[in-house]
């Protein structure tokens, strides 16, 4: 169990972590400036934040006038920029996944309780979304890796196949066998471009749909 994320060694839970975070069609310099920049819809005001470190931009987001939905989408603001965080930064991520199945708890230095927890009471939502974050991207990339691992094998096994009467024999022997060669080679080409192309999204982590994070926050709430 990692209880609390102030610590050097596992200070980059902490939202206060320096990283960049592109959200908002902005580059935020922490996950807690990106947060508190959702508070408002006024493209001057979500600017400033751009510019803050966490500890400013947790003092001046107190002080925001929030939009009228805000309360209703905050933890699904706050999943969303935790997603994001780890999603852009991987090495951020690795240190993530490495801290296995343990169960991480946020600590709250002021009375708030809907985040972390104060005195071992408390919702720990932060904790919570950072957990999910991480299942999220152990299975995500073990079911990905797994599946670009068959495919790649699928096609060189058939490629195999293709290749054996022309280095056995060292020639085709008749059109039509040229041809279901010729057929078969630009089926393998086309497959070989979506694995490439299903190769690069997985390095870039895409973004998952807001949808699938939108219902996660559920959890979060029961």
């Amino acid at each position: 169990m990692i209880v609390g994320f102030n610590d050097t060694e596992n200070f980059f839970l902490n939202n206060k972590c320096s990283c960049s975070v592109f959200i908002l069609d902005r580059r935020f310099g922490n996950a807690e400036a990106a947060y508190q920049a959702h508070k408002t819809k006024e493209p001057q005001i979500q600017n400033i934040f751009t510019t803050l470190d966490a500890v400013s931009s947790q003092s001046i987001g107190r002080g925001v006038t929030t939009h009228e939905t805000w309360d209703e989408d905050k933890i699904r603001v706050m999943l969303i920029v935790i997603f994001e965080k780890f999603r852009q930064n991987p090495d951020l991520l690795e240190k993530l996944i490495a801290t296995g199945d343990q169960k991480l708890v946020s600590v709250s230095k002021s009375k708030e309780k809907l985040w972390g927890t104060v005195a071992g009471e408390g919702q720990n939502t932060l904790g919570k979304i950072i957990m999910y974050v991480r299942q999220y991207f152990k299975t995500y990339t073990n079911c990905k890796r797994e599946s670009l691992h068959t495919n790649w094998q699928d096609i060189h096994n058939e490629l195999e196949l293709l290749r054996i009467p022309i280095r056995n024999d060292g020639m085709l022997h008749n059109a039509l066998d040229l041809q279901a060669c010729n057929n078969g080679f630009i089926d393998l080409n086309k497959r070989l471009n979506k694995l490439n192309l299903d190769m690069q999204n997985y390095l870039e982590f895409f973004i998952v749909d807001t949808d699938i994070l939108t219902e996660a926050t559920k959890q979060f709430t029961e």
